[in-house]
């Protein structure tokens, strides 16, 4: 239901100066005009595909976005934010560049009267796997965030969001980390991030505490088991 905000999205992803790119869309039982908008954009550009399907949650509709999804990389665009029109070409440029299995970018965020600020660091890492998990936890770079990422497709072969969940990238993002050997964070503000009390984020905050919990438990348990106690150590810090 964001049919406010999606045309504008959609158009920053078919208006990439990297034109070899396939736009999966996933119409998530909305009730308002998105599932219509998407399928005018799949009548007009053979780029586009389009799945609709009854309302399950994010998490199902990533998974599926990655299950019908063919390429080589795989990025993520919430339906309500855009991205700069350089924004793949320049991560899949610093992907190959610094033949790395993750590249990202900085996002600026945007609240609905226009005002923004720079949300991300502007500064520039080359992250080995225990760096990049590092990141995704404390630092204002990687982020346990899917979005404002450009990732090799094998990096998701073991790893799918968890569904009947929000706040779905807590759980994954460190395990995407630790399936990258190397990662390289490029402080260029290329993603747009929405900021509306309409969005998934910023409702159902009465059990946003207990996704957190949730996601932070697993987290703790992952690190351990891959043997960087210190880590899991630091899950419950803030």
């Amino acid at each position: 239901n964001v049919e406010k905000f999606l045309k504008k999205c959609i158009d920053s992803i078919l208006g990439q100066t990297y034109k070899n790119i396939e736009v999966v869309l996933i119409d998530d039982g909305s009730s308002d005009r998105s599932g219509c908008i998407c399928d005018e954009y799949a009548n007009i550009d053979e780029r586009v595909k389009v799945h609709h399907q009854k309302n399950r949650g994010p998490s199902v509709a990533r998974n599926k976005g990655l299950e019908l999804s063919e390429g080589e990389y795989i990025s993520f665009v919430d339906s309500d934010d855009y991205i700069e029109k350089n924004a793949i070409e320049f991560l899949l440029s610093e992907l190959i560049n610094n033949e790395a299995d993750v590249s990202a970018c900085a996002a600026t965020l945007i609240d609905i009267d226009g005002n923004s600020r720079k949300y991300l660091d502007d500064k520039d890492y080359i992250l080995d796997t225990k760096e990049a998990i590092y990141h995704s936890m404390y630092r204002n770079t990687i982020g346990s965030v899917v979005w404002a990422k450009l990732y090799k497709r094998e990096i998701f072969n073991n790893v799918r969001f968890p569904e009947g969940k929000n706040a779905e990238d807590e759980y994954i993002v460190y395990r995407l980390m630790a399936n990258s050997k190397k990662t390289v964070y490029k402080g260029r503000y290329l993603y747009n991030l929405i900021d509306h009390s309409s969005s998934l984020v910023n409702s159902g905050k009465g059990n946003r505490d207990m996704w957190y919990f949730d996601a932070w438990c697993q987290r703790e348990d992952f690190l351990r088991g891959l043997g960087y106690s210190e880590y899991a150590d630091m899950t419950w810090e803030t």
